[in-house]
């Protein structure tokens, strides 16, 4: 992409996301909190702006954009605005508007390659709006990571990362690491039951874990956990 072309979309990402947020009022605080029980189990009581946040799947179908994209529906009521980095295709309107995203504040990027994708999401999380920002990646470079959670931090944004789980030793940068793991059940076809587990969030280990599955609503509630919590997406 040649730089004039880049320059361009920054303004017009910019512009785009700076007139959602004009038409949202309320002062922007250091914690989103969804609203969800899953808050709870966060270092904050809640998502912290200027960070990363990681939902990890094990393979294809694991449920993890699914889950990220139901939790983005709700955290959308207190961050205004969310921005997706879609270089693979995998987003679907009427699906995300089921899990409760505002697709009227919702502005959709489709690089064309994956490093115009890791661009957009940099520039997109450094933009000065506190945008909540959504993208999806194989795999990530320890330098390209900490070039996007310094860019979160310049912004004040919310960084969602989807993507398949390494090695455990692998570096990352993220606030906060989950784990999406399908659940079977007799009746579940396809799956609608996961499980979801912290982790690791910055300053500690990890936390609680739960199972929450998607209703016929597009909900995800609580299905049975240990540490009783329910994660819970409000429909459009």
């Amino acid at each position: 992409m040649e730089t004039s072309a880049k320059l361009a979309t920054i303004r017009k990402l910019q512009e785009k996301v700076r007139l959602m947020e004009d038409r949202r009022s309320g002062p922007e605080a250091d914690v989103v909190r969804s609203g969800t029980a899953i808050d709870s189990l966060l270092p904050d009581r809640g998502w912290k702006r200027g960070s990363l946040t990681e939902w990890l799947g094990e393979g294809e179908g694991s449920g993890a954009l699914t889950v990220a994209l139901a939790q983005c529906g709700s955290l959308m009521r207190q961050a205004s605005v969310l921005v997706v980095i879609d270089s693979v295709r995998n987003f679907y309107p009427p699906a995300a508007q089921a899990l409760g995203v505002d697709l009227a504040h919702t502005v959709l990027v489709q690089p064309g390659t994956s490093a115009e994708s890791l661009w957009a999401f940099e520039q997109a999380v450094r933009s000065p709006t506190g945008a909540l920002v959504l993208g999806w990646f194989d795999r990530l470079e320890e330098r390209s990571y900490r070039r996007l959670q310094l860019a979160a931090e310049t912004g004040g944004s919310l960084g969602m990362i989807v993507r398949p789980r390494g090695n455990p030793g692998e570096p990352s940068w993220a606030a906060v690491r989950l784990l999406v793991t399908p659940r079977l059940t007799e009746s579940s076809s396809p799956v609608r039951r996961w499980g979801v587990e912290v982790l690791h969030y910055r300053g500690g280990r990890g936390g609680g874990s739960a199972e929450v599955e998607l209703t016929d609503d597009g909900e995800l509630v609580r299905a049975g956990s240990a540490s009783g919590f329910a994660v819970r997406a409000v429909g459009a």
